[in-house]
């Protein structure tokens, strides 16, 4: 008993964490739907999949961490993790997607331009 209170918070703090990655997979997912001009079709089967992971990685921490004793503040811990997320980190995660985002369509454009532009008048005398 005398590193019980160590292991919950521990448990605590495992289970926060795997919360925090959670909402950074949704943040991903936000952004794999501003990629595709808001598929509704891509969108719902993105929510599907990211509930689903994130359930998943919540079994999982319950059972590595917990040793498969379900308990309520393992439960907030994770919730808690996935709203600081998106209140706090969610910010810095969608300006880097953007800038990632808008670098990569600059560059794609000059490609585009540099090699593949078909208005360039060829001398073919």
């Amino acid at each position: 008993m005398l590193f019980y209170n160590s292991i919950n918070n521990l448990s605590f703090l495992a289970l926060f964490y795997v919360g925090i990655i959670s909402g950074v997979l949704y943040e991903i997912s936000v952004f794999a739907c501003k990629i595709t001009k808001n598929s509704i079709i891509l969108r719902n089967l993105l929510d599907v999949f990211v509930v689903f992971c994130s359930g998943i990685m919540f079994i999982f921490g319950i059972n590595i961490v917990a040793l498969g004793n379900f308990r309520v503040y393992l439960a907030l811990a994770f919730v808690l993790g996935v709203v600081i997320e998106r209140t706090s980190i969610g910010f810095l995660v969608a300006k880097v997607c953007n800038f990632v985002y808008n670098k990569s369509i600059k560059f794609h454009s000059f490609i585009r331009r540099k090699y593949f532009d078909t208005r360039k008048t060829k001398n073919n005398s």
